[in-house]
């Protein structure tokens, strides 16, 4: 009768051992899961500020970016918004991000080799200073509008200050169209 009684006992130990490791291995998983959505960076301008730019160009701006000034952390990743307005036949644009090789503190002194605080999301092609710029090229229909994303990554070593990018959009024809030049800062914490 004691054989039997230990042999449930030890039984009834296995059920529940199994089940504990079980609801933790599910635990884990769930928390694993929320952090990993929180961690993702958001490489895209969101519903708002699209539309913010799609009726900035009603008014009849060929380029427009209605933010040209972010402050960020050093870590995250603002986010700026461009966009265009085709007053030409159907054809495709180019839009380039790179860095303006310049950047400065707060006492507007310059950063030292300032480019390894940060990235262009997406960049490949060569650029200046020994950075990558980011062209991408797309086309937009007669009077049609497209909405393009640039997402600067500050890495958490970044120091803080000002660093200054430059976007130039042009024409399948490489004119320059808008503005021959947009600059863009943004400021670490």
């Amino acid at each position: 009768m004691k054989k039997r009684g230990s042999i449930e006992l030890s039984v009834s130990f296995l059920v529940v051992a199994i089940l504990s490791l079980a609801m933790m291995g599910l635990g884990i998983v769930l928390v694993k899961n929320m952090t990993d959505q929180n961690t993702k960076i958001q490489t895209v301008v969101d519903d708002q500020m699209k539309l913010q730019i799609m009726k900035l160009l009603d008014n009849g701006d060929k380029v427009s970016i209605p933010f040209l000034q972010l402050k960020v952390g050093r870590g995250d990743t603002p986010i700026f918004g461009v966009g265009v307005l085709n007053t030409l036949s159907t054809q495709g644009f180019t839009v380039t991000a790179e860095f303006a090789c310049s950047a400065y503190d707060k006492n507007k002194v310059a950063i030292p080799t300032p480019e390894k605080y940060f990235e262009i999301v997406g960049a490949t092609v060569a650029g200046p200073c020994g950075t990558k710029k980011f062209p991408t090229t797309f086309s937009i229909k007669q009077n049609g509008k497209q909405v393009y994303s640039i997402p600067i990554k500050m890495l958490k070593t970044a120091k803080p200050g000002t660093y200054i990018f430059k976007v130039t959009v042009k024409d399948s024809t490489n004119a320059v169209y808008g503005d021959p030049e947009y600059r863009l800062y943004v400021i670490v914490n």
